[in-house]
């Protein structure tokens, strides 16, 4: 994941702990350089391990889908460095 991330502009890791699995980034728009938190965490579990990710806007009221659309992005270039397991 931190190689898809990488390739975002205008991202930087703000917080990780390895402890809890988690990190937390901070995009900015383009524009207005508005903030937005992502928190990505890493669940292990015994059949594999599983990723949840959470966008949110930190200034405003609306983001027009901005991070719905950030997340299905990230998924999206992390399918080209995984490979799904075979059950």
């Amino acid at each position: 994941m931190a190689e898809v991330i990488s390739t975002e502009l205008r991202t930087t890791l703000v917080e990780s702990s390895d402890a809890m699995l988690t990190e937390r980034y901070v995009q900015r728009s383009a524009v207005l350089k508005f903030p937005d938190t992502i928190v990505v965490r890493y669940i292990e579990q015994p059949t594999g391990s599983t990723l949840a990710m959470y966008s949110r806007s930190q200034l405003g009221y609306s983001d027009r889908g901005v991070n719905l659309s950030r997340l299905r992005r990230w998924l999206s270039k992390l399918e080209q460095y995984v490979v799904p397991a075979k059950l």
